[in-house]
Order: C-alpha cells, then structure tokens, then sequence
C-alpha cells in the first residue's frame, strides 16, 4: 500500500508540472541544475543591491534542490531567493562543496519575507547552491511552485598570494604597500610575514570592511614573534583608522601579523622607520676651534638631551644625570646639534614619541686648543747664561718656531747678549710668544 501511495505521488507531480509548462511555459525556466552552472551578477558593493532580479523556475514544496556556483576569486556572496507566500513558509538556502548539500560551508540560513537572502564570504572554487521549501500547510507536500533565486557578487579584489594562508605558508608583506585580504569561512585567520633586518618602529595600520550582516566586534590584528606568540593583539575599532593603528619597537627578526574574528574584506599596511641613531661632526680633522655634533634621528621624539661623560645605559632613567636645573654639563637641545668646546665623550639621550629613552655616544678627539710647550726660557726672564730652546706639541705637532723671525731648531742654543721674541706655532695655529733677554 505504501509504495502505491508514493508512486501516485511521484505521478500526480510529474503531471502538475507538465500542466504547468502547457498552461504558460513562458514565464518559468525548469529547476536549477547541478550540472549547470548559476551565473552570478557581479556589483561594487552587494549592500547597495537591494532588490536584484531573479531567474524563476519551477520547485517542489518538500523537495530540496541544488546548483552549481563557481567562484573564480574571492567573493562576497549574496544569495537571494523568493517564492509565493501563499504556499512556502521560511525556506532554507545553504552552501554546500558536494552536489548532496551535505558537506556544509558555512551555515544554513532561514529566509523571512524581511530578509530573503544568505551573506557568505567564499574562496575561488566550485560550490553548490541548496534550497529546501517547506508548505505552509504541513501536508501540502511535493506540490509544483514558482520560486526565485539569483546570486550577486563583489569581488574582494584580494592582494593575497596564498589564500589559505598560515605561519608554515604566510603571505609576505611589502612594506608602505596596502595590502586587501579577504576572510572567508573556508580561511577565516590570514597570515603575513615580514623580516626586520635593523631595529626599527613599526606601524601597522589594519582595517575590516564593515558589511551588512556581518559582525565585526571580535575582529582583531595580531602581531606575533617569530615563534608565533602574541606581542600585541588589538580589537577591530569601528570609529576609524587612528584607532586601528598598533605601533612597536622591534628588534632584527621575523615577525608576523594575522587577520581574525570575522568574515569580511581586509586591509592591512606596514611601515617601518629605522630606529639606528646616527652623527656627524662638522671638523673630523684637527682643529683649535669647536666642533659640532649633528645627530641624525630618523623617528619622531619629543625630548633630547646631552652632558658630557660615558653614561651607562642602568642610568638612562637616573634624575641627577639628566636634571638641566643649574647644571653646567647637561643641557636640554631644541635642535639636532650640540657645539662640543673639549675634547671628551658626549652622550645624548632621546625619547622618542612612545616615550622610550635611547642613549648615543659621541666621542670627540680633534679639539687642539693647547699652545706648544716650550723649555729653556721664560716670558719677561733676562739670562746671564746660555740658554737651549726645546718646544714640543702632543696634539697637532708643531709647524713653525721663528726666534726673532727667524726659523731655529727644535734644542737651538742662544749665547749671544740681546732681547729675543721667540714664537713656536702648532699645526692648527696654536702658538706661544716668549720674551727675554740674555746679558
């Protein structure tokens, strides 16, 4: 008795559909097809698509039915489907990877007369599209009706090289390149590397694209170590860029960044500033003048300072060092450069804009302000005795000693009475003048 029943069924179906097609074959396609591919409407934004046309085609109240969609690059996909009120109520539409809407991607999502659509997010590959009709009335089943669908896409436009992406197989950030990833429910987590080759600041700025339907509240960018623990992770902020922004001091090394907590398109650019403090000084040779050091800062600060002396980094923080109040070897700088007046070691300290200190050590070795040496005779001194002339310079050397204006040797003997002007002159025009007289 069952299997008359069903077979009378399965006849009275076939026959209203042949109806159907005879009564107006105009107005309706025949099923979808998992064999034949659903076109997809394409469009820049699938939230300012609001009532998109649908193909018709004729469905069964109790059966499901399946399409094929091929996705050729990452999609945002919206999938519509309506019927007659009168005799559906709430169908179901999923995705699926095999034709029996088995293998799910995604969820199942319940159609209402306010929202007759399903949003997911998916990789390029072939996927099947699924509906299940309920009748209104429970024992109105396996009846012929007319049903709608269409399925609208916006492209991702994805930078990505790997889709599935993961700290085995990342995607290799260029620095100062906005890069857009794309989030779907088959890759939900994207990994980027990038390698810090000098210690540097880091920017990174991220984004999630806010759409409709999709909750972004637990979206996150992670910034990990090489060994993939987390050095920060910071919460998607929907009130702009400045806040979606992490900045770190990094050290040489591999790092990585992931993409988390929602379905969506991404955005995500990284910039580096070498954090390599460099300087110059104006005179690298010898000189009796002063010489003066420019620092070369690559990042922002918003304090530096410099005294004279080795200081070591366990006081970068100590306030007797650092104090300017009455000091006479530390001083604040409103500029880059200092004017060094001695020879000595001048360290300088920096804090940069997220409030880290940094000590730099400039060493200065060319100041010469010291006159020659001279032995044997004395300024304003009158001898009675031969006198031997010595001069020497420990610095610059000496380039000339004129004895009333004329050259003499370094141990030159003076016997013969008169008044002498001796003047011994360094490389750098250093010199002193010694009057005296011998009797």
């Amino acid at each position: 008795m069952k299997k008359n029943s069903f077979t009378a069924k399965i006849t009275g179906l076939f026959l209203c559909l042949a109806i159907i097609f005879t009564i107006n074959p105009q107005k309706v396609q025949a099923d979808i097809s998992p064999s034949t591919e659903m076109p997809i409407t394409y469009t820049t934004s699938v939230d300012n698509l609001q009532y998109p046309a649908t193909d018709q085609f004729i469905a069964f109240v109790g059966i499901s039915g399946v399409g094929k969609v091929v996705i050729k690059e990452p999609t945002v996909v919206k999938a519509y489907l309506n019927w007659k009120t009168a005799e559906v109520t709430n169908p179901v539409i999923w995705f699926s990877r095999d034709i029996k809407g088995i293998d799910l991607v995604g969820s199942q999502a319940t159609l209402t007369t306010e929202k007759n659509y399903h949003l997911i997010l998916l990789d390029a590959g072939t996927y099947y599209f699924n509906y299940s009709l309920k009748a209104v009335n429970n024992n109105y089943s396996y009846v012929a009706t007319t049903v709608g669908a269409c399925i609208i896409g916006q492209t991702a436009n994805s930078t990505e090289r790997v889709f599935a992406s993961s700290k085995v197989n990342p995607n290799i950030i260029s620095f100062n390149k906005a890069e857009t990833g794309f989030l779907s429910v088959t890759a939900p987590i994207d990994y980027y590397r990038f390698d810090i080759t000098e210690p540097s600041i880091v920017t990174i700025r991220f984004n999630f694209k806010d759409l409709k339907d999709i909750n972004l509240s637990g979206s996150a960018c992670v910034l990990k170590n090489s060994m993939d623990a987390n050095i920060v992770e910071q919460t998607y902020n929907s009130q702009g860029a400045d806040y979606n922004t992490i900045t770190r001091v990094l050290e040489t090394g591999t790092y990585y960044i992931t993409m988390k907590g929602s379905t969506t398109i991404t955005s995500l650019e990284v910039k580096k500033t070498p954090y390599v403090l460099d300087a110059w000084k104006n005179i690298t040779s010898l000189t009796k003048g002063d010489v003066r050091i420019t620092l070369d800062i690559p990042f922002e600060y918003s304090e530096l300072l410099v005294t004279k002396g080795i200081i070591p980094k366990a006081q970068i923080n100590d306030y007797y060092t650092w104090s300017t109040y009455n000091s006479d070897v530390t001083k604040a700088l409103t500029g880059k450069s200092y004017l060094a007046t001695s020879n000595g070691t001048y360290t300088f300290r920096i804090r940069d804009y997220l409030g880290n200190y940094l000590l730099y050590a400039v060493k200065v070795s060319n100041i010469d302000k010291t006159a020659p040496a001279v032995t044997g005779v004395a300024n304003g001194k009158t001898y009675k005795t031969t006198k031997t002339i010595k001069f020497s310079d420990k610095q610059s050397g000496i380039k000339s000693a004129k004895l009333n204006n004329k050259t003499i040797k370094n141990g030159t003997k003076i016997s013969a009475k008169g008044s002498y002007t001796l003047v011994v002159t360094d490389k750098v025009g250093n010199s002193k003048t010694i009057k005296f007289k011998i009797k």
